[in-house]
This record gives structure tokens, sequence and C-alpha cells, in this order.
């Protein structure tokens, strides 16, 4: 009987030892090298700076501000600048023939003193040879500066704008929705392996139970003392603990995978992790339908993806509104004001640039009306007014989506915390079968194999427990990223 004993203080130290030494192995949190671990804010960054879907997110946002930018642009006047600089070889010109205006010949004068007496006076033709006059020169200079501002445009300018402002404030909601999606996956990661941990731990001390247990096992049914149906019984008893060991280093390693993958860092080791403490999410997990009403305020009021909806319907409306501003027989008012000057000589350089006064100003106000055009138009509108139908379906399906979502979580919630309670007392109802078999042992009239069975039940059912912790979490975390906020 005193051996009995003996065996069990050395079985407790050897649990107690296996789960030191799996927790230091799985964190790697030694005061040495903790300034150099990866904590959740830095694997945050890391996934930030090389996340392609947030990256995507980002540069459709500053497309969108760009829009937003160009659509207030189409406001202000439009200013241009014209210049035409030529030279001819051949300018144009006008000829006056020799003799045209006046063929010259002798011209009889009567001298007003003398009657009845004339003089013959000899006049030259006129001109006395052909004349030719330019009548441009060889260098001919356009310069002017337009500028064009629309006055009244039945509220087409003006939704433009608001349409692409709304679509800048999407595309930036569409970044958060990116970066808290990225966020919950990141925690999902962190927490799931925080949880594998402490599950390792106990399978490590329930490896060193069952192996305890096969190996008196064995003895006993050599000697004749256990049936084979026990030893059978034994065999299975570790062959659970093995699959366990193997789903467990599954889970670890496929959701390790992911993290590394998410961050951007396919070298990264498990020690260099600082993971979080899994019981310090564990009071988060106390959604019930009796909060259903203020969640969904929440959701209505936080969701990315609702205002992101109810935007892009804001959006297809000032669409709707600009595309209705262009249709047939409304008249848009304009104003055009131009400044040019034409002339031989360039202005500001040569001297005599001003003395022809070939400056002018000329202010006009334009009125535009589109009266036909095939039923362009017409159609566009048709177009916008169905894309208008179908994000106002799309926002009233999202809403309906995220109720039917928030009822189905809670419920899981309520389900899981049930099971909870119930894996709880199951848990503590085989401790209280381990101590009473270590009682009876310790007795004398027990045996340590019995000892050894309740305790594999034991460590199953807290394996258990916290693993049905770990899916409430992640259907808390799905919560809050719903959340918004």
């Amino acid at each position: 009987m005193k051996k009995k004993k003996s065996f069990g203080k050395k079985a407790v130290f050897c649990a107690v030892f296996s789960v030191l030494l799996c927790s230091m192995n799985l964190s790697g949190q030694t005061a040495a090298d903790e300034v150099s671990l990866w904590d959740r804010e830095s694997l945050l960054q890391a996934a930030l700076r090389g996340n392609t879907g947030i990256l995507s997110a980002e540069s459709k946002s500053r497309a969108a501000q760009s829009l937003h930018s160009a659509a207030k642009a189409s406001r202000l006047p439009d200013i241009r600048l014209m210049s035409n600089l030529s030279y001819m070889t051949n300018p144009q010109t006008f000829t006056i023939d020799q003799g045209s205006i006046f063929p010259g010949g002798t011209i009889p004068v009567t001298i007003p003193s003398l009657p009845g007496t004339t003089i013959p006076i000899d006049i030259p033709a006129l001109p006395l040879e052909d004349f030719k006059i330019r009548l441009t020169e060889n260098t001919y200079y356009e310069f002017g500066v337009t500028l064009e501002q629309p006055v009244f445009t039945w509220g087409r300018i003006s939704n433009s704008i608001k349409a692409a402002e709304l679509g800048s404030r999407a595309a930036l909601i569409q970044v958060e929705y990116e970066r808290r999606s990225l966020e919950t996956m990141l925690d999902v990661y962190l927490y799931g392996l925080a949880y594998l941990r402490e599950m390792q731990a106990i399978l490590g001390e329930q490896r060193i139970c069952a192996d305890r247990l096969i190996h008196i096992s064995e003895e006993s049914y050599a000697g004749g003392f256990l049936l084979r149906t026990d030893l059978l019984e034994a065999r299975m008893l570790a062959a659970e603990v093995t699959l366990g060991e193997y789903s467990l280093l599954e889970n670890q390693g496929r959701n390790f995978l992911a993290l590394k993958t998410l961050a951007g860092l396919p070298g990264l080791d498990l020690s260099g992790v600082r993971l979080p403490e899994a019981a310090a999410v564990r009071e988060s997990l106390g959604y019930t339908r009796e909060h259903k009403d203020e969640l969904l305020s929440r959701i209505h009021a936080q969701n990315p993806g609702l205002r992101l909806l109810s935007l892009q319907t804001q959006a297809h409306e000032k669409k709707l509104a600009a595309a209705k501003g262009q249709f047939y027989g409304k008249p848009e008012l304009g104003v055009f004001l131009q400044l040019s000057y034409a002339g031989p000589r360039f202005p500001f350089i040569e001297d005599d640039w001003r003395k022809d006064n070939n400056g002018n100003f000329t202010a006009t106000l334009g009125i535009r009306s589109l009266l036909f055009d095939g039923g362009s138009i017409y159609h566009s509108i048709a177009g916008t007014e169905e894309e208008l139908i179908q994000a106002r379906l799309e926002e009233e399906k999202g809403w309906r989506d995220m109720e039917e979502f928030l009822d189905r979580t809670l419920l899981q919630l309520e389900v899981s915390k049930r099971k909870q309670e119930y894996l709880e007392l199951k848990m503590h109802a085989a401790l209280s079968k381990k101590e009473q078999a270590e009682n009876e042992w310790n007795a004398g009239y027990g045996g340590e194999r019995e000892v050894l069975i309740q305790e594999l039940d034991w460590y199953a059912q807290r394996v258990a427990l916290l693993q049905e912790e770990l899916s409430a979490l992640y259907l808390a975390l799905q919560l809050e990223n719903v959340l918004g906020g």
C-alpha cells in the first residue's frame, strides 16, 4: 500500500512538471526574449502593411476621393489659352495696274485771265507702273484666353458632387470594414492558439496518466489479474488521448499557418508569439437574447456593412437626380468670356503691336438644351433607376440578414452557455469520482487502475469544456465584428 501512495505523489509531480514544460514550450515567454515577441499590436501592424484586401480598399478609397475632387471642380470655371502662330511665304496682295487711276496724256487748261487761251499740260499716268499693296504680312499671330462658367444646370453638377462625396465616404467605410475583419480574424487565431495551449497542457497530463494506465494494465494482464476486455478498454482510452493530441496538433498547425499568412510573416515561429490569456475573455461571452434590442440598435448605428449599403443607396439617388437634370428640353445656362488678339505683331514683344487695335473682349450668355439624341438619355435614366431599385433591395436584404445573424448567434451563445454549464458539472462530477477513487485506493480497497480511469475522464471533461468555450468565443468575436464601433 505504501508503494501505491508513493507512486501517486510521483505522478502528481510529473504531471505538474509536464504542465510547466508544455506551457513554456508553447508560449516561449521567457524573460530573456520577451522583448522580441510578436504581440497582437505588432502582428496587426504587419498584417495591415501587406494585406491585399486592405491595400485594394485603400486604393479604391483614394480613387473615390479623386473622383469627388473632380466632381467639385466641375462647378468652377474652365479657363483655356488658345494660340495660333502663322508664317505665310505668299501673303495676300492687291495690285493697282499702271494707268488704272489715270491713263495719262495732255490736258488743255484754260487760263481765266486770258479768255480763249488754253495751255496744254502733260499729266503722267497714275500709277506710273503696276503697284502692289500687301493685304497681310508674312506673320500672323492669334492669342486668346477663354472662361466658361456653368450658371444653371438643373442640379446636374450639385447632385453629381453629392453622389461622388457619398461614394468617397462609402470607400472609407470599406477600408474600415476590411480592417475590422482583419482584426477579428487575428483575434480568432490568437485566442484559438491560447485555448489550444491550455488544452495541450491538459493533454500532457493526460498522456502521463494514459501511459501509466497502459503499463499497469499490461502487467496485470500478463500476471493474469486483468481480463482482456479491461486491457482493451485501457488501450482504447490511451488511443483516445493520442487522437486528441493529433487533433490538437492539426488545429494548432492550421491556426498558426493562417496567422502567419494573415500577418504576412512566413518565417514566424510559434515560440515568438505572445499569446493572450484565454481567461481574459471568458467574461465577454455574456451576450443573451435579452440584449437583442440593444445589440440591434448598435448594429443599425455602427455596422460598417449596413452603413456602406445605406451610402450606396443615397449615392444612386443623387446619380438619378443628376441624370434627370440632363433630360430633353431642359436648358442649361452658361457664361462665356473671351479676351483675344489677332494681328501681324507679336504682343508685348514687338513695339507697334497695339497700333492697329487688334485686341478684343467678348462676353456671351449661352443657353444649351438637348432636344434629341436617339433615346440615349432616356435609356440612361431608366438604367440608373433600376440601379437605385437594386441598391434599395440590397440594403433591405442587408438589414434582414443582420437581424437573422443576431438571432442565430444569440441563440447559439445561449445554447453554448447551457452546454458549458453541463460540461462544468460533468467536470466536477469526474473530479469527485477521481477523488473518491483515490480515497478508496489510499484506504486499501481500491485500485490504481480505477484512479487512472477516473483521472482520464476528468482530463477529457476539462478539454471538452475548453473546446466549448472556444466555440462560444468564436461566435462572440464574430458578433463584436458585426456590432462595429
